[in-house]
């Protein structure tokens, strides 16, 4: 019994840290990102809670920032770098030049298609989700946090592990990995409109 309330007192504070995060007047630590670029409120805000809650998923509308959302939880946190972003093979370039080295100075690798090779210096390595499970050996002891881009990619049907997909079971096995991972999706539920 006293775990039970020792357990439901830590999570009410967490809860209690979390909407407080997510409340109007909340004093957002505001990094520095590349001029004349300036993160909204309620990006900093999205990132102060990954910071907080470690494993998330951020659904929001298209457009409204989920990228420089993660990417601000880099700078806020030096820690977690390198990091890893993980995204669908048409965006990794657009990861690399429209969102890192547009708004940070961090620097960014794409992982290219081929052999496996030992990886050069960089804070964030990208990689299409149609890479990834032949990376993981290589990945896994470098990176500290991992951004999943489109996390619906990464949907199964069932528990079962013989019916997760190589691509699923790499991913999975990187999040369990890190401290801090978060799924941005502006559609979570996708093709689940019934």
């Amino acid at each position: 019994v006293q775990k039970l309330k020792l357990g439901r007192k830590k999570y009410l504070a967490k809860v209690k840290e979390m909407e407080s995060i997510l409340a109007d007047d909340y004093m957002v630590p505001s990094p520095e990102i590349n001029a004349p670029y300036q993160a909204r409120h309620y990006q900093l805000q999205a990132a102060s809670l990954w910071l907080k809650q470690h494993k998330m998923i951020l659904a929001d509308d298209m457009g409204l920032g989920k990228s420089l959302s993660a990417l601000l939880a880099f700078i806020m946190q030096p820690k977690l770098l390198p990091g890893l972003i993980v995204c669908e093979t048409h965006l990794t370039t657009q990861w690399k030049e429209r969102q890192v080295e547009k708004f940070t100075n961090l620097k960014a690798y794409i992982i290219p298609v081929g052999k496996i090779h030992k990886l050069p210096p960089a804070d964030l390595y990208i990689i299409p989700y149609s890479r990834i499970a032949k990376w993981v050996d290589v990945l896994a002891p470098k990176i500290k946090a991992i951004v999943f881009d489109e996390v619906q990619q990464l949907r199964v049907g069932d528990e079962d592990p013989q019916l997760w997909t190589d691509k699923y079971r790499a991913c999975r096995n990187l999040a369990e990995r890190v401290s801090h991972a978060i799924g941005l999706s502006g559609t979570p539920i996708y093709n689940y409109g019934i």
